[in-house]
């Protein structure tokens, strides 16, 4: 069946969507091209409300009937924002959550030199110990996932990995001193690989092939932005509110989101498998030491083609423009007309 929460999501974003428009025309009468037959009783407000959660919902599953058209380029953007949202909210949740661990990164490379300065009472050479405490963390949190990477759980380890650099922090707040620092710089190191080795097979999975490129050059671009953004709040959230307050605010504005649509994660794991044949790839020892992204990428392209008992399938000495793989049965291996061996699946 459907996922209610996605229906949920759906139903949020037609209405919030069908507001912005009412407001758009409000402030600027003629937003929108309006037809004859849709433009009756629009001064009235009610009338006019409902009428742009009609054009919003149309929009939404892309199935505009013409007679609401977007006039100006603001109207425009919000109608484009909303029809991509729509087809990828999936995509936009673990981005979130992915932007939301990146503004937190940026805001710690801020933080590390008040840790080095106010908590570890030392020069800039403890902001080279809190940095290689986190390489530690992060080669911890790399063979984890790697470890995890084939039990199906890569949209709730992405939400564990974010959890894990905001909720340390109050760690820091409770009671902070040095060892505490190290204690939340190591699980925040862990929590990185958790994401970034398990966004871009997740990706793969939720997207059609032919918008990869697209939409990992929208992520690029989104991933240093909210890391740069990170980086230039720090400072006035610090200056204005202090190291503690500013932890706080990073715990409880980006801990409580992304644990919030953790049972969501749990849910997109359960959906979203592997193409067909990584399993098939991977017992491959030429292909066993590829990331899961690069396996699953090539499953995608994999041609299942069978053969019937006695066919030739290729000849001693003729050119080979293919990669085969048995994937069941066995194949009789020949040369010169003398039998040398049997081969079978995974071969």
């Amino acid at each position: 069946g459907r996922d209610p929460g996605g229906i949920i999501v759906t139903m949020l974003i037609g209405i919030v969507g069908g507001q912005m428009c009412f407001i758009a025309e409000t402030i600027q009468p003629g937003a929108y091209y309006i037809t004859e037959a849709a433009n009756m009783s629009l001064q009235d407000p009610h009338t006019r409300a409902s009428l742009m959660i009609y054009y919003s919902f149309s929009t939404l599953t892309c199935s505009g009937y013409g007679d609401i058209i977007p006039a100006i380029p603001l109207t425009r953007t919000m109608a484009w924002i909303e029809a991509v949202i729509s087809q990828f909210y999936l995509v936009v949740l673990v981005a979130g959550m992915v932007c939301a661990q990146n503004v937190v990164h940026g805001t710690t490379i801020v933080l590390g030199v008040t840790w080095a300065v106010e908590i570890l009472e030392r020069g800039p050479e403890a902001v080279g110990v809190i940095d290689t405490v986190f390489g530690a963390g992060a080669i911890a949190g790399g063979v984890l996932a790697i470890a995890r990477a084939g039990r199906n759980r890569l949209a709730s380890d992405i939400a564990v990995g974010t959890v894990l650099w905001p909720v340390p922090l109050l760690l820091i707040v409770v009671w902070p001193p040095p060892a505490t620092v190290f204690a939340a710089t190591l699980l925040m190191g862990v929590g990185k690989p958790l994401v970034d080795v398990n966004f871009t097979t997740l990706v793969q999975r939720i997207v059609a092939t032919t918008s990869l490129a697209r939409v990992f050059g929208v992520f690029q671009g989104a991933w240093y932005s909210t890391m740069a953004l990170g980086a230039l709040v720090a400072p006035l959230l610090i200056d204005g509110l202090g190291s503690r307050w500013t932890l706080t605010i990073l715990a409880v504005a980006i801990g409580v989101p992304t644990l919030l649509v953790l049972p969501r994660c749990l849910r997109l794991d359960a959906t979203l498998r592997a193409p067909e044949g990584s399993d098939l790839l991977r017992g491959i020892p030429i292909f066993a030491p590829l990331p899961q992204s690069a396996i699953e990428s090539l499953a995608r392209h994999l041609v299942h083609e069978v053969a019937v008992a006695g066919t030739r399938i290729l000849r001693d000495g003729e050119s080979a423009d293919r990669f085969l793989i048995i994937r069941s049965g066995r194949v009789a291996v020949t040369q010169d007309g003398r039998y040398l061996l049997d081969e079978g699946p995974g071969v």
